[in-house]
């Protein structure tokens, strides 16, 4: 049970302070990015990219070619081997070296796929670097520097704002602990209490029912017994009476002593900001009329923290 109004608050406005900082730190890396970037540099840098793109292009071009032409000598000299069902074919030399040019043209062709592979990777990675080469530069184009500096300069002083905002709230919070804390030591006693009456119910109920199930009064003495060892009473019944009544009473404790957190609560966490002072009962100290030397005295002191309003009736002349 949360007694003090300001943790929700407190924890909204930590919060609120956090994602002003994140902004801010967000903003300020943008202008760093902005200060530090040359748009020279960054152009030089997409050059750069679309030279490396256009010789990896042509080595991609290449590869596909070179695969082509494997692929087709692969299948004329396919075609020109017989088939090994005949055995006049395994001791043929020519069948022989037609089978080897078609295995050493696979392999080949198995190198060059791979290689293909790797180079359309790399051309691949090169077009990501190209597109996010030109999105930075886009992004430097486009970046409005005055109105990211005054973003910036707004953002630090609703920062700055919200770090008094958590401080008054942390300190307001301290004070209604400070208030609540006699009172919640005394929910927490009247709740351990209630702990170890349950504690002791149970324990009894257990005597009561051993009771019920001896045999012979020899054993009803030792239960007996227990009891009274433990409760300084031999009747279980009677221990159990005692500590549901004292439940009773301490939730009954509980109840009060939670309306009055509350109130005490309530009342600290009120938040005052004008003070309207009957003038006339300042000027007089019993019967005697002492002028305005108090109101003078207190008024400058209490201005600090609120708005000060004076009243006075025509009684006083």
């Amino acid at each position: 049970m949360k007694l003090n109004p300001f943790d929700e608050q407190l924890e909204s406005a930590e919060t609120r302070a956090s994602e002003l900082r994140s902004s801010l730190k967000s903003i300020s890396n943008e202008i760093y990015w902005y200060e530090s970037t040359e748009l020279k540099v960054l152009a030089d840098s997409r050059d750069e990219f679309q030279s490396q793109l256009d010789i990896q292009s042509q080595v991609c071009t290449i590869l596909k070619r070179k695969i082509g032409q494997v692929e087709e000598s692969i299948n004329k000299l396919s075609g020109s081997v017989s088939s090994l069902w005949n055995p006049k074919n395994w001791f043929d030399s020519q069948q022989r070296e037609l089978r080897g040019s078609v295995s050493a043209e696979k392999t080949s062709l198995k190198t060059l796929r791979k290689t293909a592979s790797t180079a359309q990777g790399h051309l691949q990675d090169l077009e990501h670097q190209m597109r996010t080469k030109n999105e930075e530069i886009e992004k430097y184009k486009s970046f409005d520097y005055d109105a990211k500096c005054k973003e910036r300069m707004i953002l630090a002083n609703q920062l700055s704002q919200q770090k008094r905002v958590v401080e008054r709230i942390a300190d307001r919070r301290q004070k209604v602990d400070a208030a609540l804390t006699p009172i919640v030591k005394q929910i927490r006693e009247a709740e351990q209490n209630k702990c170890e009456a349950d504690s002791v119910i149970l324990q009894a109920r257990r005597f009561d029912k051993e009771l019920s199930n001896a045999d012979n009064s020899y054993e009803r003495a030792m239960v007996h017994q227990k009891c009274e060892e433990n409760f300084g009473t031999g009747n279980p019944k009677k221990v159990i009476s005692q500590k549901e009544s004292e439940i009773r009473r301490l939730d009954r404790d509980l109840e009060k002593l939670r309306k009055r957190a509350k109130t005490v609560a309530d009342n600290a966490a009120r938040n005052i900001n004008k003070l309207i002072i009957d003038g006339n009962n300042l000027c007089y100290q019993g019967d005697m009329f002492i002028g305005l030397s108090a109101l003078v005295s207190l008024v400058p002191i209490l201005a600090k923290d609120y708005e000060v309003v004076l009243v006075f009736d025509a009684s006083i002349r």
